[in-house]
């Protein structure tokens, strides 16, 4: 998301993340997804967060954690807490981005 300062970029991002409430006038954010049902933030806000993604401009990356921690972390922020979820979320993106031999290895040893 782009836009100069003062442009609501940060109240936007805040909204969809369930930090800043919606107020009746402000409307509402509707995700697709990939089976084609739609979820709303105002419907539904926790599911909706569930399909939110934040990516920083710097790295959020925690040295000291393995690939396995960082990605449980992410599912428990997303709302992710069953053990066997976190397991099928994490052994699908470890494929997804082929880091299945380092699952276990802290990030800071990884290129």
């Amino acid at each position: 998301m782009l836009g100069s300062n003062g442009s609501g970029k940060t109240t936007i991002i805040n909204m969809l993340m369930g930090l800043t409430p919606i107020n009746n006038d402000d409307g509402d954010a509707v995700i697709t997804t990939e089976d084609g049902t739609t979820v709303s933030l105002r419907g539904d806000p926790r599911e909706f967060k569930r399909y939110v993604r934040l990516c920083q401009q710097n790295d959020f990356l925690f040295e000291e954690l393995t690939v396995h921690e960082h990605l449980e972390l992410i599912c428990k922020l997303r709302g992710i807490i069953k053990r066997e979820e976190i397991e099928e979320e994490i052994a699908r993106k470890v494929e997804e981005v082929s880091l299945v031999q380092d699952v276990h290895s802290q990030v800071k040893f990884l290129s």
